[in-house]
């Protein structure tokens, strides 16, 4: 137990991801103070949905250190590229779930940020709100929507 406790202790994409998640948390409370409003259910919902991605990449943990999976040879260099840059030498389901929920997160940040009217880039600032428009159902719908 000592062992798999030092383990997830060293396990650096369970950090990436709580810091993603506090992150957004912090820019979707800024939103609501912003809009003067809460949405309860959203906001439970959205609790609810991070809780389940920490235990879920804490499963995966304990399921990399028993079975000592290492996917490494299955990615594109990209990828590795990617985890070599932040030191993740040894990659397991724990580290690819990670970087999707990460992701996650990054879209659900792009999308608070861009609903507070933060500045960014006109040209990427539009992008990223056809984008969100186009693939979620978060953003507020414009004319281009309905036709």
């Amino acid at each position: 137990m000592e062992k798999l406790l030092f383990y997830m202790s060293n396990h650096k994409m369970i950090v990436f991801v709580i810091i993603a998640i506090l992150f957004d948390l912090f820019v979707g409370v800024m939103l609501a103070f912003k809009d003067k409003r809460t949405n309860s259910a959203i906001g439970i919902d959205g609790m609810i949905r991070k809780v389940a991605m920490i235990g879920c990449l804490g499963f995966l943990i304990v399921v990399d250190w028993l079975l000592k999976l290492n996917l490494i040879g299955w990615l594109p260099a990209q990828i590795l590229e990617l985890f070599s840059n932040i030191g993740i030498k040894n990659v397991g389901a724990s580290d690819i779930f990670g970087l999707l929920f990460i992701v996650f997160e990054c879209l659900s940040i792009i999308k608070n940020w861009t609903l507070l009217g933060l500045p960014m880039f006109k040209s990427v600032n539009a992008w990223i709100k056809n984008f969100l428009e186009t693939f979620t159902d978060e953003m507020p719908t414009t004319d281009k929507n309905h036709k």
